[in-house]
Order: structure tokens, then C-alpha cells, then sequence
């Protein structure tokens, strides 16, 4: 048998006040200018040439050619290691992309990449579209590891800064590996 409790008579909600409660005031942290929101107003610690854009946006292309940070060897459909390379060492400069090149895929798994290669304009590197990747480029070297070219084009034609931007789909390498 369950004990009686005693009744407790509440307030009416008209004798009732309202309480006053002083917040301190909330200050905004100020962020370092490379993380500052651009046009779109989110901030971000990726650099300005990696932020978020919007669907079908591509990157800011940068004023000039990028410094090369790796060679690679480029095979034109049907060449492919063991066999020479149609190009051997040719300067690049090579960066991740996977989280952008992700965003602007649009469902297409084909015309996914996974990084950016630039390279001379006088450099003879082609991709097949609209057809799907053939050619490829092996980084450092042929026995380095191999991505697929997805996409060239010409940035800042018929300038002084005229280069080649290579949209590129990395393939599993043979693990263990140094390589990207």
C-alpha cells in the first residue's frame, strides 16, 4: 500500500513574477584573416584556394604557375609501365583535393578526382573526355603511383602565365608505400 502525500498548493500563475537574469555579454572570437568567411560568409582554416563553394563551382585558378613539388611520368591509352613513359620527369606541382573534387562530382563517379596537378603549357599531357579516364600520370615515377588524368585545361591563355590545371583520380598503389 502506497503512503499518502500531502497536498502542496501552488501559486497562481498571477502572483507569480518574472525573473530578471543579466547574461554576461557573449564577444566574438576574432579570427585570423585566412580563416575569415569570403563571399559566402562561412569561415574555415582551408586556405582561400580550398574553401567551400557553391555546387558546380570550380577553384580559383592561381595567378601563375605553381613551384614544383614532385615529378611524374605521363602515358598516353595504350602505353603503361613496364614500357617507357610517353614523358619522363616532367616538373609538377601536385595538392590534394579529395573533400572539393567530391563536392563537384554531382553524383558522376567517372569524372571524380582526388587531386590537382599543374604542369608547363608546353607540356604534351591529354585527357580522354568526354570519354572515361585512359591516360595517366605516375608520381614520382612509373613505379610510383598512378592516377588517372580526369581533365586538362588551359589556365590564363594567350597570357605570359599561360599553364595546364590537371584534375587527377588517385588509384590504390601497391601498399606498403613512400608515395602518395
Amino acid at each position: 500500500m502506497r503512503p499518502k502525500l500531502p497536498k502542496i498548493k501552488l501559486p497562481k500563475p498571477s502572483h507569480v513574477k518574472p525573473v530578471k537574469v543579466n547574461l554576461p555579454h557573449q564577444v566574438k572570437p576574432k579570427l585570423p584573416a585566412h580563416m575569415k568567411g569570403g563571399q559566402h560568409g562561412q569561415h574555415t582554416n582551408h586556405p582561400a584556394s580550398q574553401q567551400r563553394l557553391p555546387p558546380g563551382a570550380l577553384p580559383p585558378a592561381p595567378a601563375g604557375l605553381p613551384a614544383p613539388n614532385t615529378t611524374a611520368d605521363l602515358y598516353v591509352s595504350p602505353n603503361a609501365p613496364p614500357a617507357g613513359p610517353d614523358q619522363a620527369g616532367v616538373q609538377v606541382h601536385l595538392e590534394a583535393e579529395f573533400e572539393m573534387a567530391t563536392q563537384h562530382a554531382q553524383g558522376d563517379t567517372t569524372f571524380r578526382w582526388t587531386h590537382r596537378m599543374y604542369v608547363q603549357d608546353t607540356t604534351d599531357i591529354r585527357d580522354s573526355f568526354p570519354a572515361a579516364p585512359a591516360n595517366s600520370a605516375y608520381i614520382p615515377d612509373k613505379t610510383g603511383t598512378r592516377f588517372l588524368i580526369v581533365f586538362v585545361e588551359v589556365l590564363n591563355r594567350n597570357t605570359p602565365n599561360q599553364y595546364k590545371r590537371v584534375f587527377l583520380k588517385r588509384q590504390a598503389p601497391s601498399w606498403p608505400t613512400d608515395n602518395v
